[in-house]
């Protein structure tokens, strides 16, 4: 039972836009860096931060300065968490199968030029919430885990921890004005399978208020599926599922294209065929009516394809990072962020390339070689709102 359970969390950690990453020391506390007014985003390695003005002609570069961060760090997220130009990322975690902590995220605020960092000792951090106000790192282990609510100070207001008893691995999570829905894959003593929960707790005092199998209307499946990421729009949640595992073969997935929508009330469920195997992070547009799915991301398997859902027509569209699209075109490039501007342009950051896409033409706007303002190995796009 245990096999499962571990090879759960191995695939999760994978995908966390994981790689096997050089560990390296970095110093904690804060840190400042140069602004400009001019600046319409920033890019971010981990050793510098550079802001660029939009232009016609593309793109130029307004300020630059050092930061210091873990090597060739990933996000966690394909949309990194933001709210009134502050952002919130993961930091790179201490290398092997199944890392364990600290580990560090950061907090970077692009309109006063400040980054902080708080160690999260527990990891590793697998998933999380934000509201906008606080935010909510999730810690996966093989027994136990837990549930941390900080606010922007990296204060830890409260924290929740599941009982020693049960594995948890928690992929993602969403809020609501009074909830936050944390998606776990859990195993308790005696149990055969992993099981897909959804738990429920109230915001306010970190107090779980409920938690639901989700289940799967095939008797074949043993409700061992790999979510990976869930957004919530309205009352409707948006699953990614990467694979499942059948009764008659726990120990090894069965790739899967779907996305999965939930019924928030009843978890209702209904499945959208991507037609691409193992869709795994989601990027919502600011109308809340476009969905970027991002395809297989990880150190084995990088995929450069993200499908696009609209939800209105459900239609689906897909969209390849090939050489007639990138600056810098490379196959060991890996896609990091995507997220959509105002007009609803597609802003698409990979270690070495930006790109800035009109889904709606379908064509490409402009694009950068981040290789040529030595910010190879990018890890956060921030657009400024």
């Amino acid at each position: 039972m245990k096999k499962i359970i571990l090879r759960v969390l191995a695939t999760v950690l994978l995908s966390l836009g994981a790689v096997f990453l050089v560990y390296r020391s970095f110093p904690k506390g804060e840190q400042t860096f140069k602004t400009s007014k001019k600046a319409d985003f920033y890019i971010m390695s981990y050793k510098k931060i550079v802001g660029f003005e939009r232009t016609d002609k593309g793109a130029k570069k307004r300020s630059e300065d050092k930061v210091k961060l873990g090597e060739q760090t990933a996000t966690h997220n394909l949309q990194p968490d933001s709210k009134n130009n502050h952002f919130f990322v993961f930091e790179d975690f201490t290398p092997g199968p199944f890392p364990r902590g600290p580990q560090t995220v950061v907090s970077l605020d692009i309109e006063k030029g400040s980054l902080s960092k708080a160690e999260y000792p527990e990891g590793p951090i697998t998933g999380a919430g934000f509201d906008g106000k606080f935010y909510y790192p999730m810690t996966s282990q093989p027994e136990g885990g837990s549930v941390h609510k900080y606010d922007k100070s990296k204060t830890l207001k409260k924290q929740f921890k599941f009982p020693d008893t049960a594995d948890n691995v928690m992929s993602a999570a969403a809020t609501d004005e009074k909830n936050l829905y944390v998606l776990n894959n859990v195993m308790n003593v005696g149990d055969k399978y992993t099981h897909n929960n959804l738990v429920t707790f109230d915001k306010k005092t970190l107090k779980k208020v409920d938690e639901r199998l989700i289940t799967n209307a095939s008797a074949a499946v043993a409700n061992s599926e790999g979510f990976l990421d869930m957004k919530l729009i309205g009352n409707k949640f948006y699953l990614t599922n990467t694979g499942n595992r059948l009764k008659s073969n726990p120990y090894e997935p069965t790739p899967q294209d779907k996305l999965v929508i939930l019924d928030k009330d009843s978890l209702a469920r209904k499945e959208v065929s991507l037609g691409q195997d193992e869709p795994h992070k989601i990027a919502v547009s600011n109308d809340e009516k476009t969905l970027a799915i991002s395809h297989a991301n990880d150190s084995f398997d990088t995929s450069m394809i993200i499908s696009f859902y609209d939800i209105d027509s459900q239609k689906i569209s897909r969209l390849a990072l090939d050489e007639s699209l990138m600056e810098n075109y490379s196959t060991e490039d890996m896609l990091i962020n995507v997220d959509f501007d105002k007009g609803g342009k597609v802003w698409i950051l990979t270690w070495k390339n930006l790109l800035v896409y009109d889904l709606e033409k379908q064509e490409k706007i402009f694009g950068l070689d981040l290789v040529k303002y030595d910010l190879e190995y990018a890890h956060l796009l921030a657009l400024k709102k």
